[in-house]
């Protein structure tokens, strides 16, 4: 444990700071504990940008309500009416559902029984300039089609994305919005590596020819990219991989397709990366061996 004080803050760039501040602000909750903020502030494992995330939120804590909005005034409101949505079809739900170190996601709430409902992802690259922002909306159009090229025989493993530049409901600027259904809330998604014990998956599995067939074929893509290429899907963020039970079946989800990881040159995340595919070629091997 470290000690932590403001001005830490100010050895993170400026935008990253300004980031921070966003994103502890517009997700904050009144009435939810701070405590794994404050744990978050003093490990000094966490890096400068959660700690300062971390320190916001705290900040945010102690600030009354009326008084923060005196001092922002709107800043940090959502300013829902830039999205390209029907207000009679859908509303906005302002709970962030998740989110990672790319974007941030929510909940578009379906107000008609025959659409479903969907979520929008606000991507976290801001800029003015209209050429960068482009630039960006490419390389995660090119992410995602990438992704679904090298996993196509498995064909509901990613989910449809579209993706636009829009106004972003967290202070009306220009963002690259994703539009994505909504598959489940955050406690009918378990994370495939994390989320779920190894003998459990195993019994799933066994009892399901359908979705062990689905493993088995998602489990040799990868294994066989991360071999060839040294290229691997993003297993390390919170459910992003995972198992979803839905109208009775059980189905295997990639929910957030685009960033690539590298087992070998990405020396800071190697052994995290190597374990997950040895995992997943234990389980297969595990099921081979009619274990």
């Amino acid at each position: 444990m470290s000690e932590f004080s403001p001005i830490e803050a100010l050895k993170v760039p400026v935008k990253k700071v300004a980031r921070a501040a966003e994103n502890a602000f517009f997700n904050y909750e009144r009435n939810q504990s701070t405590e794994a903020s404050w744990d978050t502030l003093f490990d000094n494992k966490a890096g400068k940008f959660l700690r300062t995330q971390a320190l916001f939120t705290v900040i945010r804590d102690m600030v009354p309500d009326s008084l923060f909005e005196k001092l922002t005034g709107r800043f940090y409101k959502y300013q829902k009416g830039g999205l390209p949505i029907d207000p009679e079809k859908y509303t906005f739900d302002e709970k962030r559902v998740g989110g990672g170190g790319e974007c941030n996601v929510y909940r578009l709430n379906s107000l008609d029984s025959d659409l479903p409902s969907l979520v929008i992802k606000i991507d976290q690259f801001i800029s003015r300039s209209t050429d960068k922002m482009l630039t960006r909306a490419k390389a995660v159009k090119s992410e995602y089609e990438e992704k679904k090229e090298l996993y196509r025989d498995l064909p509901e493993l990613i989910p449809d994305e579209f993706h636009f530049i829009g106004k972003s409901p967290r202070g009306g600027k220009p963002a690259l919005l994703t539009i994505q259904e909504f598959l489940g809330n955050e406690n009918e998604m378990r994370d495939l590596f994390r989320g779920i014990s190894k003998e459990e998956l195993l019994e799933i599995l066994r009892q399901n020819s359908r979705l062990q067939a689905d493993f088995r074929k998602f489990a040799g893509i990868t294994l066989e990219r991360a071999r060839e290429k040294d290229e691997m899907i993003d297993t390390l963020g919170d459910k992003n991989l995972v198992l979803i039970q839905r109208e009775g079946n059980t189905s295997l989800i990639f929910l957030d397709p685009h960033v690539t990881k590298h087992p070998v040159a990405d020396v800071k995340e190697s052994a995290r990366i190597r374990a997950d595919l040895d995992y997943l070629e234990g389980i297969v091997a595990t099921l081979d061996n009619g274990e």
